[in-house]
């Protein structure tokens, strides 16, 4: 099943203003991960909204990473912000093992 502490969990969140920018973001940022990661080192999660998908005016996804934190990972995840530079009034960040989702 792959959950901690057997592995860990990498959350991937996508904020902003711009409902349209965030989707195409993440998509931009799945497909990446996708080419990075493969079955054996993690599992990727397609981007879906947040389960409470807009707070004070800013809309919010996420993508699921589920595997080790190791170096290859944190590659992985740094270069998949190619192509993501366009994206003016999104927020992208990458919580490992968050307490809360």
């Amino acid at each position: 099943m792959k959950y901690p502490p057997f592995c860990d969990i990498i959350l991937i969140k996508f904020s902003g203003i711009d409902a349209n920018e965030i989707v195409k973001c993440s998509k931009i940022f799945y497909n990446n991960l996708r080419k990075y990661i493969n079955g054996q080192n993690g599992m990727v999660f397609r981007p879906v909204p947040a389960p409470i998908d807009k707070i004070k005016n800013k809309y919010r996804w996420r993508i699921v990473i589920k595997g080790k934190v190791n170096s290859s990972m944190l590659k992985a995840i740094n270069m998949s912000f190619k192509g993501t530079e366009n994206a003016k009034n999104t927020i992208i960040t990458v919580d490992i093992n968050p307490n809360n989702t």
